[in-house]
């Protein structure tokens, strides 16, 4: 962002000296050797038109264009970007409710969406301690359930493989992708947790069993990964949340 201040303050000086020196007087350097001003005024006059045309190429051959492109590519980002982060929502609320702690209302559309959404470093100490990924869930509670998995390895193991599907078809669209949203798509799919966790094929959600009765071993790649989900909530809102066409995105909760 600051290389691109930088260059349009030197467009708008080239533009002010052009000014100058068509419509006022002699634009003079004082110098230290006996040079011709004339040559002077002639080589500023040139290099300040040579940006100035150089500079109005570029908007017309690659920033109208890219303009277009993001009308075309953009609604397609925005809405898997979204999606995505949905998914990690739910994990958290889903990750609440095995754990324990309250399950605030969240906001799936483009509105009202917050960063509490997804748990703290506190609340992920709390669940990892207070979570057996293996033991099964009392399917005898009159708790309505969002998901039917009998234990909670399973449940990360089924979102993992969700988030990592729409990973896939984010990044395989890296070249319209600006370059922060892709740093943090992929951070998301190398983080330690995620990568172990995707690695399980979906019908290891009913069998697979871990090692551990507690979740205390994924409590710092817990942390980096919710982190990365709300770096991508912050990014998203400022750059993407315009762009979203899914209607299912763009409803209002009353």
């Amino acid at each position: 962002m600051k290389h691109k201040k930088i260059l349009v303050y030197i467009l708008i000086i080239s533009i002010l000296l052009i000014i100058w020196l068509y419509f006022f007087e002699s634009f003079h350097i004082p110098v230290l050797f006996d040079l011709n001003h004339n040559q002077i005024n002639k080589l500023i006059e040139n290099l300040s038109l040579a940006y100035i045309a150089s500079h109005l190429f570029y908007y017309i051959v690659v920033a109208l264009k890219e303009k277009d492109e993001k009308k075309i590519i953009y609604p397609f980002i925005a809405d898997y970007t979204y999606v995505l982060m949905n998914n990690a929502i739910l994990f958290s609320y889903i990750m609440r409710g095995w754990g324990g702690l309250d399950k605030p209302p969240y906001e799936t559309s483009i509105y009202n969406r917050k960063i509490s959404d997804y748990p703290s470093h506190n609340e992920i100490k709390e669940l990892c301690l207070s979570i057996n990924p293996n033991e099964k869930k009392d399917r005898n509670s009159n708790k309505k359930e969002i998901i039917h998995i009998p234990h909670f390895y399973g449940v990360m193991i089924k979102f993992s493989n969700d988030i990592d599907y729409f990973l896939e078809i984010l990044l395989e669209k890296s070249p319209n992708l600006d370059l922060k949203l892709m740093r943090i798509l992929t951070e998301i799919k190398t983080c330690g947790y995620h990568k172990t966790m995707s690695s399980y094929d979906l019908a290891s959600v009913l069998k697979a069993k871990h090692r551990l009765d507690d979740l205390t071993v994924f409590e710092k790649s817990f942390n980096h990964y919710f982190d990365l989900f709300r770096e991508l909530e912050s990014f998203s809102h400022k750059n993407l949340k315009n762009y979203v066409s899914r209607d299912s995105l763009k409803k209002k909760v009353e």
